[in-house]
């Protein structure tokens, strides 16, 4: 504890200035008492080597079994007015169309539709997760939107709600994961994070403190560190130390840095909240690199160029410089079950051609569909044509070996996308697991020391070149210079990264566990999901039923086979998935093909429509598994072929 809060304070010195008396010091700084409450410290003497990743629960106190899907599942009196009475429900049935075409909300929710999540289906998947998964993982990640969309004008938001929604939320993590030990809030750390949703007006979110920051100080005192708290209160971001001096988890605000949040502008200038967000990352990072500890980073919004232009090339810049630190990327928000790959270069290639075009097409925020994370303008299929496209597009491992394939995976990043438990699609939960092979406790092997860190950081927060990468740089001009030759064809230049760019790696360093198989390193995910549409009907059917969650894929089973969850991994499966990668690792697969996984789901083509082709088969699963089986088929093929 002594060396995070002394960590804390060397990055509010140099985040905020290096002249700071007592009188200045956050709070928990000035040994105040009652200013937060102290975070638990978790025994981890034994590691299960498992996470979870919830978002998106989207709970609606307003919504109702038997309202109409249209209506957002919401009960509507007389003239639109908003009625909560039994006799309203029965208005909304008795409404324009017979009453069997009308689509009515379940009871445990509506798939596919505009509606949010009844309580119904949040209380049932805390019972799931403290039935299955309580005693079974070592910590949670919750990446936001714990608070109905705004989307009915006859129910209209206030932040009173926002905030009671939002504790009633904690209430159900506090049921499942309360300590037996007085000294102790939780069982096992729990980290969240901030959604456009969570605020309000939803998306808008000014610097701090602002009442939404002090608020959610309040709320959320037993998960943020009470060295952190005045930094939280300042931009609602924090980190956690989730295995004592081995992992850390970053809790990112990625409101400062979303397009649509009219309140911030990006993260051009050094004032800006993106832009003091990442100066305050890169010391959080550098910290945890002189400690030799690792971290995942977690968010909101995904890093998508629904981020301002510099800020998605300062996050995928960030990344790639702390390679060896950040082992994964997580994010909510776009409901859809994917990955997306970055690479630095591409992003700062593209950040001055975004800029230039941006007043061009005048975008303005309400063109996005924030229920679903693209733009409304482009649609999920076209979302996922990109993708793919870009896929297709990006290198092929196979043709590298040693340092050279090293340097091509080196400079790419993957960020996961978690399905929600709003049935946007189905509900949907994750659980990763990791390599605890070889953990000692808790004792790190290099803590480093403050002082490392401060000859590494300038007063003003600006980063030195280690004295290795300086010397290993200079060598790369001198060995350049000395190999110009006239006529030779010239690279075409890439853009620079920003000026405050963090220092990566010396050369030479080993790769982190994002990049090859080690301690920490990511090994697999199994994804969950819960049949609402049958659990629903099972429920009318019966009466008393228990909705539960079943396993929808595993990344090692068919038809990905994944080896682990590593950056090469990733690449190489996205290759795959783009059509590009050769069907001859039979060897290393296990379990049943993707034929077999097929052979049920194809039917001879209407006429006139085009045959799927065997090369998009995994296209066609990834497709399905992206919209968490609510699609049939024939969707997916329509899709495919547009």
């Amino acid at each position: 504890m002594r060396i995070q809060q002394s960590a804390a304070l060397l990055s509010w010195a140099l985040l905020f200035g290096s002249s700071v008396n007592a009188a200045q010091l956050p709070l928990s700084f000035q040994n105040l008492e009652n200013t937060a409450s102290e975070v638990e410290t978790v025994d981890h003497s034994k590691l299960h080597g498992r996470f979870m990743h919830v978002t998106d629960f989207h709970p609606d106190r307003n919504y109702r079994e038997g309202a109409l899907v249209d209506n957002k599942c919401h009960v509507h009196g007389k003239d639109g007015k908003k009625d909560k009475s039994l006799e309203g429900l029965k208005k909304d049935k008795d409404k324009d169309k017979d009453d069997d075409e009308e689509e009515k909300a379940g009871y445990w929710g509506y798939p596919a539709s505009g509606c949010d999540a009844p309580w119904t289906l949040v209380d049932a998947t805390f019972e799931w997760i403290d039935k299955e998964w309580k005693d079974k993982i070592d910590f949670v990640i919750w990446t936001g939107d714990s608070a109905r969309h705004d989307n009915d004008n006859n129910f209209p938001r206030t932040q009173k709600e926002i905030f009671q929604s939002n504790a009633d939320m904690i209430q159900k993590f506090e049921e499942v994961f309360h300590s037996d030990d007085p000294t102790k809030r939780h069982s096992i750390p729990i980290v969240p994070t901030m959604g456009n949703n969570d605020v309000w007006p939803h998306n808008i979110m000014r610097p701090g403190p602002n009442p939404t920051t002090l608020r959610f100080a309040q709320l959320w005192s037993h998960f943020v560190p009470e060295e952190q708290m005045h930094t939280f209160q300042r931009g609602a971001y924090f980190w956690r130390e989730v295995i004592p001096n081995k992992l850390a988890v970053i809790s990112l605000n990625t409101l400062y840095w979303f397009e649509s949040n009219a309140a911030v502008d990006g993260c051009d200038a050094k004032d800006d909240a993106g832009s003091l967000q990442f100066e305050w990352l890169k010391i959080q990072l550098n910290i945890l690199r002189s400690r030799g500890m690792k971290a995942y980073l977690i968010g909101h919004v995904p890093p998508t160029e629904k981020y301002y232009p510099t800020c998605l090339m300062k996050y995928t810049v960030w990344s790639t410089a702390f390679r060896d630190v950040i082992i994964g990327h997580f994010f909510g928000h776009a409901n859809v079950d994917h990955f997306i790959m970055l690479n630095e270069k591409d992003v700062i290639d593209r950040t001055e051609l975004r800029k230039a075009t941006r007043d061009f097409l005048e975008i303005d925020a309400d063109e996005y569909d924030d229920h679903n994370g693209t733009l409304r303008i482009m649609g999920k299929e076209d979302y996922m044509a990109e993708l793919r496209d870009y896929f297709r597009h990006m290198p092929d491992l196979r043709k590298y070996t040693g340092r050279k394939r090293e340097r091509v995976m080196e400079n790419w990043i993957v960020a996961n996308v978690v399905p929600s438990i709003i049935p946007t699609y189905f509900p949907a939960a994750r659980i990763v697991e990791y390599n605890v092979t070889g953990y000692d406790g808790g004792h790190a092997p290099h803590r480093g020391t403050l002082d490392m860190v401060a000859e590494e950081t300038t007063e003003d927060g600006e980063d030195h070149v280690q004295e290795g990468a300086e010397k290993d740089s200079e060598v790369d001009a001198f060995k350049k210079k000395g190999k110009k030759k006239k006529g030779k064809k010239k690279r075409p230049k890439h853009k620079k990264p920003p000026a405050d760019a963090p220092a990566p790696p010396a050369r030479g360093s080993p790769l982190g566990p994002a990049f090859e198989p080690q301690f920490l390193t990511p090994i697999k995910y199994t994804q969950y999901y819960a049949n609402i549409t049958k659990h629903n009907e099972e429920k009318s059917l019966h009466g008393h039923h228990n909705l539960t969650f079943e396993m929808e894929y595993e990344t090692d089973g068919a038809p990905y086979h994944m080896q682990d969850l590593t950056v090469p991994s990733y690449m190489e499966l996205a290759k795959k998935i783009a059509g590009d990668a050769k069907r001859d690792d039979k060897k290393h697969r296990k379990g049943k093909g993707i034929q077999d996984l097929l052979k049920k789901k194809k039917k001879k083509g209407k006429k006139g429509k085009k045959p799927r082709d065997k090369d998009d088969d995994l296209w066609f699963v990834y497709l399905k598994r992206a919209f968490v089986q609510t699609k049939d088929d024939e969707e997916i093929d329509d899709m495919m072929n547009a």
